[in-house]
């Protein structure tokens, strides 16, 4: 048994940046205008969902299962200040984005996950209680090839959004794939 491994904090940060048709980050990076750090988290969740489809034949029996899967990250975002509210109620409509959700350390490591995502665009911001009611969702798209954020393009995200990203060098989403998760050491 690994204790090391139970987390029961998050790492308190999403980013996005807006990919082109290619599926690249579309650069220069400004923070508002094609990239947004979302802020602080009240809550986050990434979750992967199937949904079962059995085939049975007329006398009741399964024959065959096929699967379909629904990957999304979710939050409450606890800032609701115009930028961000302007960013994710008008400006995601109909575009991609790469999304970075650092999760926080877990098993001694920092885990981000890496996807390209469709934003909803929603608000809802209740007085009082407004740290605890911005709603955040994102729909993880499986990419057709494989996707490259090279370090280069980390960097450019890193100072436009004044943040730290922990992994050194490129990271590749897989083709096929909703999302990647990239562990590094805590140092």
């Amino acid at each position: 048994m690994n204790l090391n491994a139970i987390s029961d904090k998050g790492g308190n940060k999403i980013l996005l940046c807006e990919l082109d048709s290619s599926m690249n980050v579309i650069t220069p990076v400004v923070e508002g205008t094609n990239a947004i750090d979302a802020g602080y988290i009240f809550q986050s969740s990434f979750e992967q969902k199937a949904a079962r489809e059995q085939f049975k034949s007329e006398d009741g029996v399964t024959r065959a299962v096929d699967f379909s899967y629904d990957v999304r990250t979710t939050a409450i975002l606890m800032q609701r200040n115009k930028t961000l509210i302007d960013f994710l109620t008008t400006s995601v409509k109909g575009k991609l984005y790469l999304q970075y959700h650092y999760r926080g350390i877990a098993n001694a490591k920092h885990q981000e996950i890496f996807s390209a995502v469709r934003v909803t665009p929603e608000t809802k911001i209740d007085t009082p209680g407004a740290v605890k009611s911005f709603p955040y969702e994102a729909t993880h798209i499986a990419v057709n090839n494989a996707v490259t954020i090279s370090s280069g393009v980390i960097t450019q995200i890193e100072s436009a959004l004044d943040v730290n990203i922990r992994t050194s060098g490129s990271v590749v989403i897989p083709a096929g794939a909703e999302f990647v998760i990239v562990e590094t050491e805590v140092s």
